[in-house]
């Protein structure tokens, strides 16, 4: 499955959404760059999802953090490193974000 279908996110979508700054990124694209150093709570999905798992990537332009009080699971790892892509994958059924770092 992997980032190469971007109709999940429909036609228009960009490949590189917006600039995450808050603790609650609202996901437009494929791929986002956090730019803040809060600690991200819970992913909003994209409103239309067309498909039953999503995968994201986010790539650390500052030091971030996930908590998994919200709809973020997985391990946090100990130091997120800036320059760095970390992963997630939406399963649809469980309303959840499973955390991967990626090398």
């Amino acid at each position: 499955m992997g980032l190469r279908s971007y109709s999940q996110f429909g036609p228009r979508a960009s490949e590189v959404g917006a600039g995450i700054s808050s603790a609650t990124p609202e996901i437009t694209s494929p791929v986002h760059h956090v730019i803040t150093t809060a600690t991200l709570t819970t992913i909003v999905p994209p409103q239309a999802i067309l498909r039953d798992i999503l995968e994201i990537k986010l790539i650390a332009d500052s030091v971030f953090s996930w908590t998994t009080s919200g709809n973020i699971l997985g391990p946090v790892s100990t130091t997120l490193v800036v320059g760095k892509a970390y992963g997630f994958i939406y399963d649809k059924t469980t309303g959840k974000w499973y955390s991967q770092q990626l090398s």
